[in-house]
């Protein structure tokens, strides 16, 4: 028996921008581009690596799981975390909300998790970036076959560990450092 087709579901988006952007590809081409080997930016980095880490490390540590109700709340959290991240970068943020999500058994609702918007700068002049990054991570349990615990970032070997840490809170906070570069006149 074929299921009735279903509309998909219709998300709140945030009005369209009035002002128009130039088509950056002919007009605009980048004038501050960073060379592939800048000692600058890695002098930057490397003596900013701790803020770096010590930022994953309590990125890490949230237990956004999305795929258990129990910890549904958590990913709100991380979604304010980054939230706050970005305004104390300069970032215009908001949060739009998508609603609820009903439960397998049929009578149970439990909030879904806000999208969060940021924009940095708003110069109709330069190029726009667009980043999408889910801010939730999947189950992790020691009993899974993690050596660490799976909420506190460690590093073995030269590597950090920790849920999230590269899917995808690792990548999320390095465009927070991209940020403070582009800032600090790094790039």
């Amino acid at each position: 028996m074929k299921r009735a087709a279903e509309a998909p579901p219709s998300l709140p988006l945030a009005p369209p921008r009035s002002r128009k952007r130039p088509n950056t590809t002919k007009s605009h081409p980048p004038t501050n581009t960073v060379p592939a080997n800048d000692p600058e930016l890695f002098a930057f980095i490397d003596s900013n690596e701790q803020k770096y880490i010590s930022r994953l490390a309590e990125f890490v540590a949230i237990q956004g799981v999305s795929a258990e109700p129990e910890h549904r709340s958590h990913v709100r959290d991380a979604v304010l975390w980054m939230k706050n991240e970005c305004a104390q970068l300069g970032g215009a943020t908001s949060l739009e909300e998508l609603g609820l999500q009903t439960l397998p058994d049929g009578k149970t609702n439990i909030p879904l998790p806000p999208v969060l918007l940021v924009e940095f700068g708003n110069d109709p002049s330069k190029r726009t970036l667009v980043l999408y990054a889910h801010l939730d991570v999947q189950p992790a349990k020691l009993s899974d076959g993690w050596d660490t615990e799976p909420f506190v970032l460690t590093e073995k070997n030269g590597a950090l560990y920790g849920r999230g840490a590269s899917d995808d809170k690792g990548p999320a906070t390095a465009w927070l450092a991209v940020n403070i570069q582009s800032d600090a006149g790094a790039m």
